[in-house]
């Protein structure tokens, strides 16, 4: 039987404010107030999918309804009219759903949503076909058996099987996503525990910077249905409560096809080929489609024709991928025109290969090359290079004449590329002032009185200075510029002294104060200034007088972070300040 019943009373009834975040929360009371929960007494079996997004919050069936739709169905479900139930809910969206029993879903538990949905708590069993927690909270107190998939997405809800779960896969994406024991369950993946796929967890280095995430790892891609053949479209599948498995039972059981055409459409199709059957035609196939096609190439395959192939489309292979006795002075040029000389790996950055480099670009009518060679790479050789290969160049003539000559309106552009390699010290300072790109000066250049302009700028340019070049006048200077910049002051530097300076210019500062100096006063100091800074005291040093501080001072202190002992009570002096405050700025309107 289902029942419309107003959420306090709901909350009342089930301890909701032990389940559902948003019910220990002083803030949602207003909204709560008036706010509809939907109640289903005893067992609920439903024959298409139960959704949590959309239309005032859920529904149950298939395909999305319309507004007159929705209305008529959900007034049937509960012995309603329709117009009647219109005016009982309004605008608001109805906040959730409790089971007080088991559900059954003939389809799925759909919460595709990332930021959002109706809360759903049953406080029995839970058998579906597939489930999917996104913005919603959905709390399972009995046992859940979910035959096909579960996936917890994005970070905004949570997913909880307080009972345990049984089930073939099961995702965790950036999701608070909790199951209790038993867990029986044959492929279980979580952000937590791993790296993307497969790829960034050999190469990691490498793989970042060309977006190879999307490659599903191999177990889980011999597991799902072959259209499903990246993470994005596994996860959006799944987000929407559609089966994924190849096969019911989960087990691995898919292979490839040694098809040219297909793995040259999507070259990491050539891992799910048996290796006895990748051959040199088939592996050429799939890089020519990426480079990365080389890590499921058997070795016996990298000549160093196809390696430099791999490189010219993919040049992060150097990061770890290619061994380095393998790397030719090819190769390295190759990835130093795509990816930039800052970004090869460490090993490959020597003054010979940038001299190569630019004398490789020497002709560039814009010396574009030229200009994005970090200047922190000019040392006095690669200078003399430079002159010596661009003499001719008019660009550079042009150039060198303006730097030599450098007026304030000027310096702005030559900070922030190589051309500071030839500023003086004047010349920077000016720049400076002008341009704030102290993230542009190279510490070879950061002399007393440049780091004096760095701090005099800005604060935070506090943490750019070597630690070694930092002196007390920078980090008091920052201090009273912003307490924040604590967390920039080198560990030494940060006396008692310096940290209540700190703390009294910000709260929160308190987080980068060190252990040995936390004292019950300091956390005064911090709370009382910010409540958001009761994060940061340490859990034996919130007494209830500081909790009670940091929920009234700052209305946005986390209620989870008060010792249970004396949460409710706070929680309930909340609500009733709150009420006070309202009354309050309500007579002064």
């Amino acid at each position: 039987m289902f029942q419309l019943m107003p959420a306090t009373t709901a909350a009342d009834e089930f301890n909701l404010r032990k389940h559902i975040l948003g019910f220990t929360s002083w803030a949602w009371e207003s909204y709560l107030k008036d706010c509809p929960i939907l109640v289903h007494r005893g067992d609920l079996a439903i024959a298409g999918d139960l959704t949590l997004d959309g239309y005032r919050g859920l529904w149950f069936g298939g395909a999305r309804p319309t507004t007159a739709e929705w209305l008529a169905a959900f007034a049937t479900l509960i012995g309603m009219d329709p117009g009647a139930l219109n005016s009982m809910i309004g605008d608001r969206d109805i906040f959730g759903l409790v089971v007080d029993g088991g559900l059954t879903i003939d389809g799925a538990l759909v919460n595709a949503d990332m930021e959002s949905g109706a809360f759903l708590l049953v406080l029995g069993p839970l058998k579906a076909r597939n489930a999917s927690g996104g913005g919603a909270e959905i709390i399972i107190q009995g046992p859940a058996t979910v035959s096909d998939a579960v996936i917890g997405h994005y970070n905004d809800g949570r997913l909880h099987f307080n009972g345990g779960l049984e089930t073939p896969l099961c995702i965790s994406s950036d999701h608070d996503l909790s199951i209790s024991e038993p867990q029986r369950i044959d492929f279980n993946w979580s952000e937590e525990d791993d790296v993307r796929n497969e790829i960034e967890e050999q190469f990691y280095e490498a793989s970042k910077s060309e977006g190879a995430y999307d490659v599903l790892p191999i177990a889980l891609a011999q597991r799902v249905r072959a259209d499903l053949d990246s993470w994005e479209r596994l996860e959006s599948a799944m987000q929407r409560g559609k089966a994924v498995l190849f096969r019911p039972d989960g087990a691995p059981a898919r292979g490839e096809a040694a098809d040219p055409v297909r793995i040259g459409a999507q070259w990491d199709r050539l891992r799910l080929v048996p290796e006895a059957e990748r051959t040199a035609a088939l592996c050429d196939a799939a890089l020519a489609n990426s480079g990365w096609a080389l890590i499921y190439t058997p070795q016996e395959h990298w000549t160093d024709e196809r390696l430099a192939e791999a490189v010219r489309r993919s040049p992060e292979l150097l990061h770890g991928v290619i061994p380095a006795g393998r790397v030719t002075e090819e190769m390295i040029l190759i990835a130093a025109r795509r990816l930039g000389f800052d970004s090869l790996p460490s090993q490959f950055r020597t003054e010979e290969v940038l001299i190569n480099v630019l004398r490789e670009a020497k002709d560039d009518p814009e010396l574009k090359t030229l200009a994005q060679i970090p200047a922190k790479y000019m040392t006095l050789k690669v200078v003399e290079a430079v002159r010596e290969i661009y003499a001719d160049h008019p660009l550079y003539k042009r150039l060198e004449a303006v730097r030599s000559n450098v007026k304030k309106t000027e310096t702005f552009h030559l900070l922030g590329n190589v051309w500071s390699a030839f500023l003086t010290e004047t010349n920077i300072i000016q720049s400076l002032k002008l341009s704030g790109q102290g993230e542009n000066i190279h510490p070879s250049a950061m002399t007393p009185a440049v780091c004096d302009a760095m701090v005099d700028y800005s604060a935070c340019h506090l943490y750019l200075i070597p630690p070694e070049l930092v002196r007390d006048h920078h980090v008091d200077l920052a201090l009273r510029r912003d307490g924040l910049s604590l967390r920039y002051v080198p560990e030494v530097m940060r006396t008692a002294a310096r940290c209540e300076q700190a703390v009294r210019d910000d709260g929160q500062a308190l987080e980068f104060v060190p252990p040995e100096l936390v004292t019950p006063a300091l956390c005064e100091l911090a709370v009382g200034n910010d409540g958001i800074a009761l994060a940061y005291v340490p859990a034996g040093l919130r007494t209830e007088a500081l909790c009670r501080r940091a929920v009234l001072r700052s209305r946005a202190a986390d209620l989870a972070l008060i010792p249970e002992a004396f949460r409710d009570k706070l929680a309930e002096e909340a609500r009733a300040f709150e009420a006070e405050d309202r009354e309050a700025r309500s007579r002064d309107d």
